[in-house]
Parts: C-alpha cells; sequence; structure tokens
C-alpha cells in the first residue's frame, strides 16, 4: 500500500512538470507573446516538446501497469537479429541526426524463445536509452551469446556514462542519475524499471557497466525456454 502511494505521489509529481510548463507558456502566448513571431515560434516548440514528454510518461505508465497485471507469455521463436532491426528503423531519424554507427554483432542465425511484445519493450528501451545518451558521432554496439540453459543480450554506447553509485538503483522507478540531464533528455526514469520488470517475470537479470565519459553498457540474461 506504502508503495503504492509512493507511485501514485511520483506519477503525480512527474505529470505537473510538463503540464506546468504547457499551461505556462500557452498563457503567455495569449497574453501577447502570439504577437512577437520569434518568440511565440520558441514557445511553440516548448510547448510540443513538453506534450512528447508527457505522451511518452503516459504511454511508459500504461506500459508498466500492463506488465505488472499481466497473466502470462506468448513464447514465439524470435530470430534475434532481423528482430532488432525492425527496431532500430524507429529510431533512424535520431540515429542520423547524431551521426551515430550502428554495430550489430548477432549472427542471423541466432534464435530465441520468448514473449515478443514484451522483448520488444526491453530493446526498444535499452536502444532509446542508447541514443538518447549518447554522444554525437558516437557509436551502439549490439551483440548476443546463447548459452545451454540462458541467453544474453547486451547493447553498449558511447554515451556519458552512469556513476557507479547509480549503477545499482537506476531500475527504480522514476529515480533520476541526474535530474538536470533527465529534464534535457525527457528522461522519466520509468523505461528501465519497465525493462526490470518484464525480466523479473522472465525469471532473468538485467543489469549495467559504465565508465563515465566512455561508454554504458547494459546486459540481459534470460533463461532459455523450451523450443517450440
Amino acid at each position: 500500500a506504502q508503495m503504492q502511494r509512493d507511485f501514485v505521489a511520483n506519477v503525480g509529481h512527474e505529470l505537473k512538470t510538463p503540464v506546468t510548463a504547457i499551461r505556462g507558456f500557452s498563457e503567455t502566448l495569449l497574453e501577447g507573446a502570439l504577437d512577437d513571431k520569434e518568440t511565440a515560434s520558441e514557445f511553440v516548440k516548448i510547448i510540443l516538446e513538453q506534450s512528447k514528454q508527457l505522451t511518452d510518461l503516459i504511454n511508459d505508465i500504461l506500459s508498466l501497469s500492463k506488465i505488472d497485471t499481466s497473466k502470462g507469455d506468448t513464447f514465439v521463436k524470435i530470430k534475434l537479429r532481423k528482430f532488432i532491426e525492425r527496431i532500430v528503423q524507429q529510431f533512424e531519424p535520431a540515429i542520423g541526426e547524431k551521426k551515430i554507427s550502428f554495430i550489430d554483432k548477432i549472427a542471423p542465425d541466432v534464435e530465441v524463445v520468448c514473449d515478443e511484445k514484451k522483448l520488444q519493450h526491453i530493446i526498444s528501451n535499452l536502444m532509446q536509452n542508447a541514443v538518447r545518451y549518447n554522444k554525437k558521432g558516437g557509436s551502439i554496439e549490439v551483440s548476443a551469446v546463447i548459452f545451454e540453459n540462458e541467453w544474453c543480450f547486451l547493447i553498449k554506447d558511447t554515451g556519458q556514462g552512469i556513476k557507479h553509485e547509480d549503477l545499482g538503483r537506476i531500475f527504480e522507478r522514476f529515480y533520476r542519475v541526474d535530474s538536470s540531464r533527465d529534464r534535457e533528455t525527457g528522461g522519466y526514469g520509468l523505461g528501465l524499471s519497465i525493462a526490470s520488470s518484464i525480466v523479473k517475470q522472465h525469471k532473468g537479470k538485467i543489469y549495467a557497466k559504465s565508465n563515465i565519459g566512455e561508454f554504458t553498457s547494459f546486459i540481459v540474461e534470460i533463461p532459455q525456454q523450451s523450443s517450440l
């Protein structure tokens, strides 16, 4: 009950930030800023950006709700390389804008058995972070290893990195590594919590390794399901 109350309080706090910004800039426009084309254009851009962040947060909350109340999984066999390439396509505009190199080290014949929608949630979130926190001209590298009893997925970016003391807490709901950085990039600290919830449902592990200013690697280890 206390965790639910804390979660609702945190959601309220996070929703308030973009809503307050949208309302404030809209009121300023209606009070006369519309007459100044340059200012009006800048304010509308901010309103659009804040509304996007609001949409992202709402989608994350809905995803978390679905995962927490999920009744079970629909396991299918997936060719991992093709599956990840389809997800990467969604991020191509941002990857192109930042001139990021994408390196796919997954062999074409690698197959895993898992819940397709839930795996998409995990990889989409890790890809989003790898792009969002990367440097211009950086790289994103993905690889996978199949063992007898589990399979392991790794995504590594050349971004600003995460402090050692934060590594164990980044999967907590709404935990911010650096609030100023997250405000700039629109991070709300919910995406990694969603990924972690899914991995735990599959009795797996997710963790990160990082060096400040050099790289961050996210590693997902999931027990092998029986072949279909």
